[in-house]
C-alpha cells in the first residue's frame, strides 16, 4: 500500500464503489492499494473498497499557502493534546472503576446492620449524618426487620434532626 499525503489546502474526494466519498482532510495521510491497471482500492474499517476513476490531486509538500501549512500545524497540535487529554481521562476513569470495584468488594468485616442492637446503638452514636442512617433503615427494613434495630436507628436519626 502506498502512502499519500493530501498537501492541498483543502479536503480532497476519493469516488468509491457504491456511490460513497471518502473524504482525505488537509495534512492527513491515507494508504492506496492497487495498481492503475487492476485498479486502486483502500481499506475503511478492515475492508477493501475500490476506487473509482482517477485519484485527486493531493499536491505536492509545499503547494498549501504558508497560513493553511500554519493551520494544519497548530490542528495537528491541538489533536495531539486533545488526544493527551482524552489518554488521560481514560486513565482515570480506570481508576475509578477500580477504586469503585474495591469498594463493592464485601471486605469480610460485618457492617452495622450485622451486629447485635447493642452493637449497633453504640456505632450509631459516631454518626452524624441523618441520610446515612436513613440508608440504615432502608437497609434494616428490606434486610431483617429487627424493631429493636430500627428503634435504635430511628432514635438517633430523631436526635439528629432535633
Amino acid at each position: 500500500m502506498k502512502k499519500h499525503t493530501n498537501y492541498a489546502a483543502g479536503p480532497r474526494g476519493i469516488n468509491l464503489e457504491g456511490g460513497a466519498t471518502h473524504w482525505v482532510e488537509p495534512g492527513a495521510e491515507i494508504a492506496i492499494g492497487g495498481t492503475e491497471k487492476d485498479g486502486h482500492h483502500i481499506e475503511i474499517e478492515g475492508r477493501k473498497v475500490n476506487i473509482l476513476g482517477d485519484l485527486p490531486d493531493f499536491g505536492k509538500k509545499g503547494d498549501a499557502p504558508a497560513e493553511a501549512t500554519a493551520e494544519i500545524d497548530r490542528l495537528k497540535a491541538a489533536l495531539a493534546d486533545e488526544t493527551a487529554r482524552a489518554d488521560e481521562a481514560e486513565a482515570k476513569v480506570a481508576e475509578l472503576e477500580a477504586k469503585l470495584a474495591a469498594a463493592n468488594k464485601p471486605s469480610g468485616e460485618p457492617g452495622p446492620l450485622d451486629q447485635s442492637v447493642e452493637k449497633l446503638t453504640e456505632h450509631l452514636q459516631t454518626m452524624t449524618d441523618a441520610d446515612e442512617i436513613e440508608k440504615l433503615i432502608a437497609a434494616e427494613t428490606a434486610g431483617k426487620s429487627r424493631s429493636g434495630a430500627l428503634a435504635a436507628l430511628k432514635a438517633r436519626q430523631d436526635e439528629l434532626l432535633a
